[in-house]
């Protein structure tokens, strides 16, 4: 079976990038499929986890991230002859490679994906809650381009769900976010983590990982770290992450007077 992931790049650290490595090493090298990677504008930048040598990486060199050097009117010009671009050179492909199954995310192109002319089953995986997709990590844009990207992620889901052939979720929760699809599936996320110790319980810490971005939680989790220190003064809490709100966190551990229990 072929099989073809689309995505924007697999630059980043982020456990969207790790799933997806995990799942194209898996088939290709477990099941023996062809499984290939079609990207937008990996370029020079290494891949953020290894890629098994049975997995084919195609990148199309169209940088969609250049379109935000320009001001919102000259974006718009911009972004629709990178999207164009993109198109094209997303058909030639898949014309070629001729694949049973396109495998795209709600983050990037899922609209585009689901109405590619080809006989393969298109499967859009939604890797994060429905309602925060399209939220930036740092929450702050113009009111217009608020605008413009309530507007585009409404469209994109609704051809998401008129055209794909199954959508995937990780909770039960996004799935209802949904609403009526005739194909959804709950696949929750798989980990590689070989796990050879067993802690004792013993240590009074806990560790925490993950971007430091706002959908993360990370404010209620020292707010809630206040409570607990006043009850278990002798324990510990370390955040491991790097992200836009680590000066926020920062600030707001010092307010609280908890910088001999927590550490970034």
């Amino acid at each position: 079976m072929k099989i073809v992931y689309v995505y924007d790049s697999i630059a980043r650290i982020g456990g969207m990038e790790r799933i997806l490595t995990d799942k194209m090493n898996y088939l290709a090298e477990i099941y023996g499929h062809e499984v290939y990677l079609i990207t937008s504008s990996q370029g020079n930048h290494p891949l953020s986890f290894p890629l098994s040598d049975k997995v084919e990486h195609i990148d199309l060199d169209t940088k969609f991230h250049l379109q935000y050097q320009h001001p919102l009117l000259e974006q718009l010009k911009v972004g629709w002859t990178l999207n164009h671009k993109f198109e094209q050179k997303l058909k030639k492909e898949i014309k070629f490679i001729n694949p049973d199954i396109i495998s795209g995310n709600t983050s990037f192109k899922a609209d585009l994906i689901c109405k590619l002319n080809c006989k393969a089953k298109k499967i859009i995986e939604s890797h994060c809650a429905k309602i925060y997709t399209r939220i930036p990590a740092n929450r702050k844009k113009s009111f217009f381009k608020d605008i413009k990207d309530r507007y585009v992620s409404y469209q994109c889901f609704r051809d998401v769900k008129r055209y794909s052939d199954a959508i995937v979720t990780l909770t039960q929760g996004d799935a209802a976010m949904w609403g009526q699809h005739p194909n959804i599936h709950i696949i929750p996320n798989t980990t590689s983590i070989d796990i050879q110790t067993i802690s004792s319980c013993e240590a009074p810490r806990v560790i925490a990982a993950g971007r430091l971005t706002w959908q993360k939680g990370f404010d209620r989790l020292v707010d809630a770290w206040n409570i607990v220190q006043k009850r278990h003064p002798d324990w510990i809490l370390d955040i491991f992450g790097e992200g836009f709100y680590k000066d926020s966190l920062t600030r707001q551990i010092k307010d609280r007077k908890l910088e001999h229990s927590i550490t970034i």
